[in-house]
């Protein structure tokens, strides 16, 4: 890096530091926001589950959704 770009990143304003840092972190594929961060986090967890734990889970899902529609007036 020539001195010129080393000058600019020393003299650069607070907002775009913050950017670059956003756009970095959003390259990494790392959460920007809380919902971000929960839809990767699930993402990893389905993937890791075996066919039989998603089954296991959607039938638990729906017999939750059951209970809880028999619930309801």
């Amino acid at each position: 890096m020539g001195i010129r770009e080393q000058l600019a990143q020393v003299f650069r304003s607070p907002a775009s530091r913050d950017q670059e840092r956003r756009m970095s972190i959003q390259e990494q594929g790392q959460a920007t926001s809380p919902g971000e961060e929960v839809s990767q986090r699930e993402t990893r967890r389905l993937a890791g589950m075996s066919e039989e734990d998603r089954a296991w889970e959607q039938a638990a899902l729906q017999r939750n959704r059951v209970a809880e529609d028999q619930l309801a007036p």
